[in-house]
């Protein structure tokens, strides 16, 4: 069996990690009154949230927690 076999859910939490770790890097980075780093940060954020939103809708409507 495959062990790159990942079930949606765990996906999602994987990146709400992320998430967690880029607010914590934001937090203690040296150079983060840098000009566009917050920017940066808050950009990475919302695409994360959008792939968590598509991801979301694909295993309530169509691979209801199967393996992708």
């Amino acid at each position: 069996m495959d062990k790159s076999v990942y079930k949606v859910r765990e996906i999602v939490v994987g990146i709400e990690y992320i998430q967690d770790f880029l607010v914590q890097a934001s937090k203690n980075m040296p150079g983060r009154n840098v000009r566009g780093f917050a920017d940066h940060i808050g950009y990475m954020q919302d695409i994360l949230i959008q792939v968590i939103k598509l991801l979301k809708y694909f295993d309530d409507t169509f691979f209801n927690g199967q393996d992708i």
